[in-house]
Order: C-alpha cells, then structure tokens, then sequence
C-alpha cells in the first residue's frame, strides 16, 4: 500500500521551526512536498483556516485526486463520516 506524504507547517510554529522541516526535508525523499501556511501558528486550521484548505486543496490537485473522491473538508481533517446529505452533493 503507498500512502503519500506532504509536511505543511505553520510560519509561526514554535514546535516546528525552520530548523526541523529543513532537517525533515533532508531526511525525506525530494518528493515529498513542503508547504508553509505563512502568518499561522501550529494549529494552521484554527490559525488560518481558509489558507490551509486551500494548501489541501492544491495538493491534492497536484495528486491527480479526482474531485468526486475527495471527502468534505471538516471529514478529511477530523476524520468525521460523512452524512447522507454530504453524500448526495
């Protein structure tokens, strides 16, 4: 099974400074993207939600994610079901 893997991290974040995503970036494969959400903090989706989505978004874009498989927004991050009505649109 492959499961792909980005690093998106806050500008701001005190729990991952600079230093550690380079230090990550150096221990990952070059194709592992690394997207920074600037002016947020660690919690990106609190800090600057509608930055973050649109991180997601063009990530899974560049993933080649067909749209009608892409869970809602508020399931992918929270790991929520979605309900019959999400299912429908």
């Amino acid at each position: 099974m492959k499961c792909r893997l980005a690093i998106i991290y806050g500008e701001r974040s005190a729990l991952f400074p600079r230093e550690i995503i380079d230090s990550m970036s150096t221990l990952l494969a070059s194709s592992v993207p690394v997207i920074t959400i600037p002016e947020a903090y660690h919690h990106l989706f609190l800090d600057k939600p509608f930055a973050f989505k649109k991180a997601i978004e063009r990530l899974l874009a560049a993933w080649d994610v067909p749209v009608q498989n892409r869970k809602p927004y508020h399931a992918w991050v929270c790991g929520l079901k979605r309900s019959k009505s999400q299912k429908s649109r």
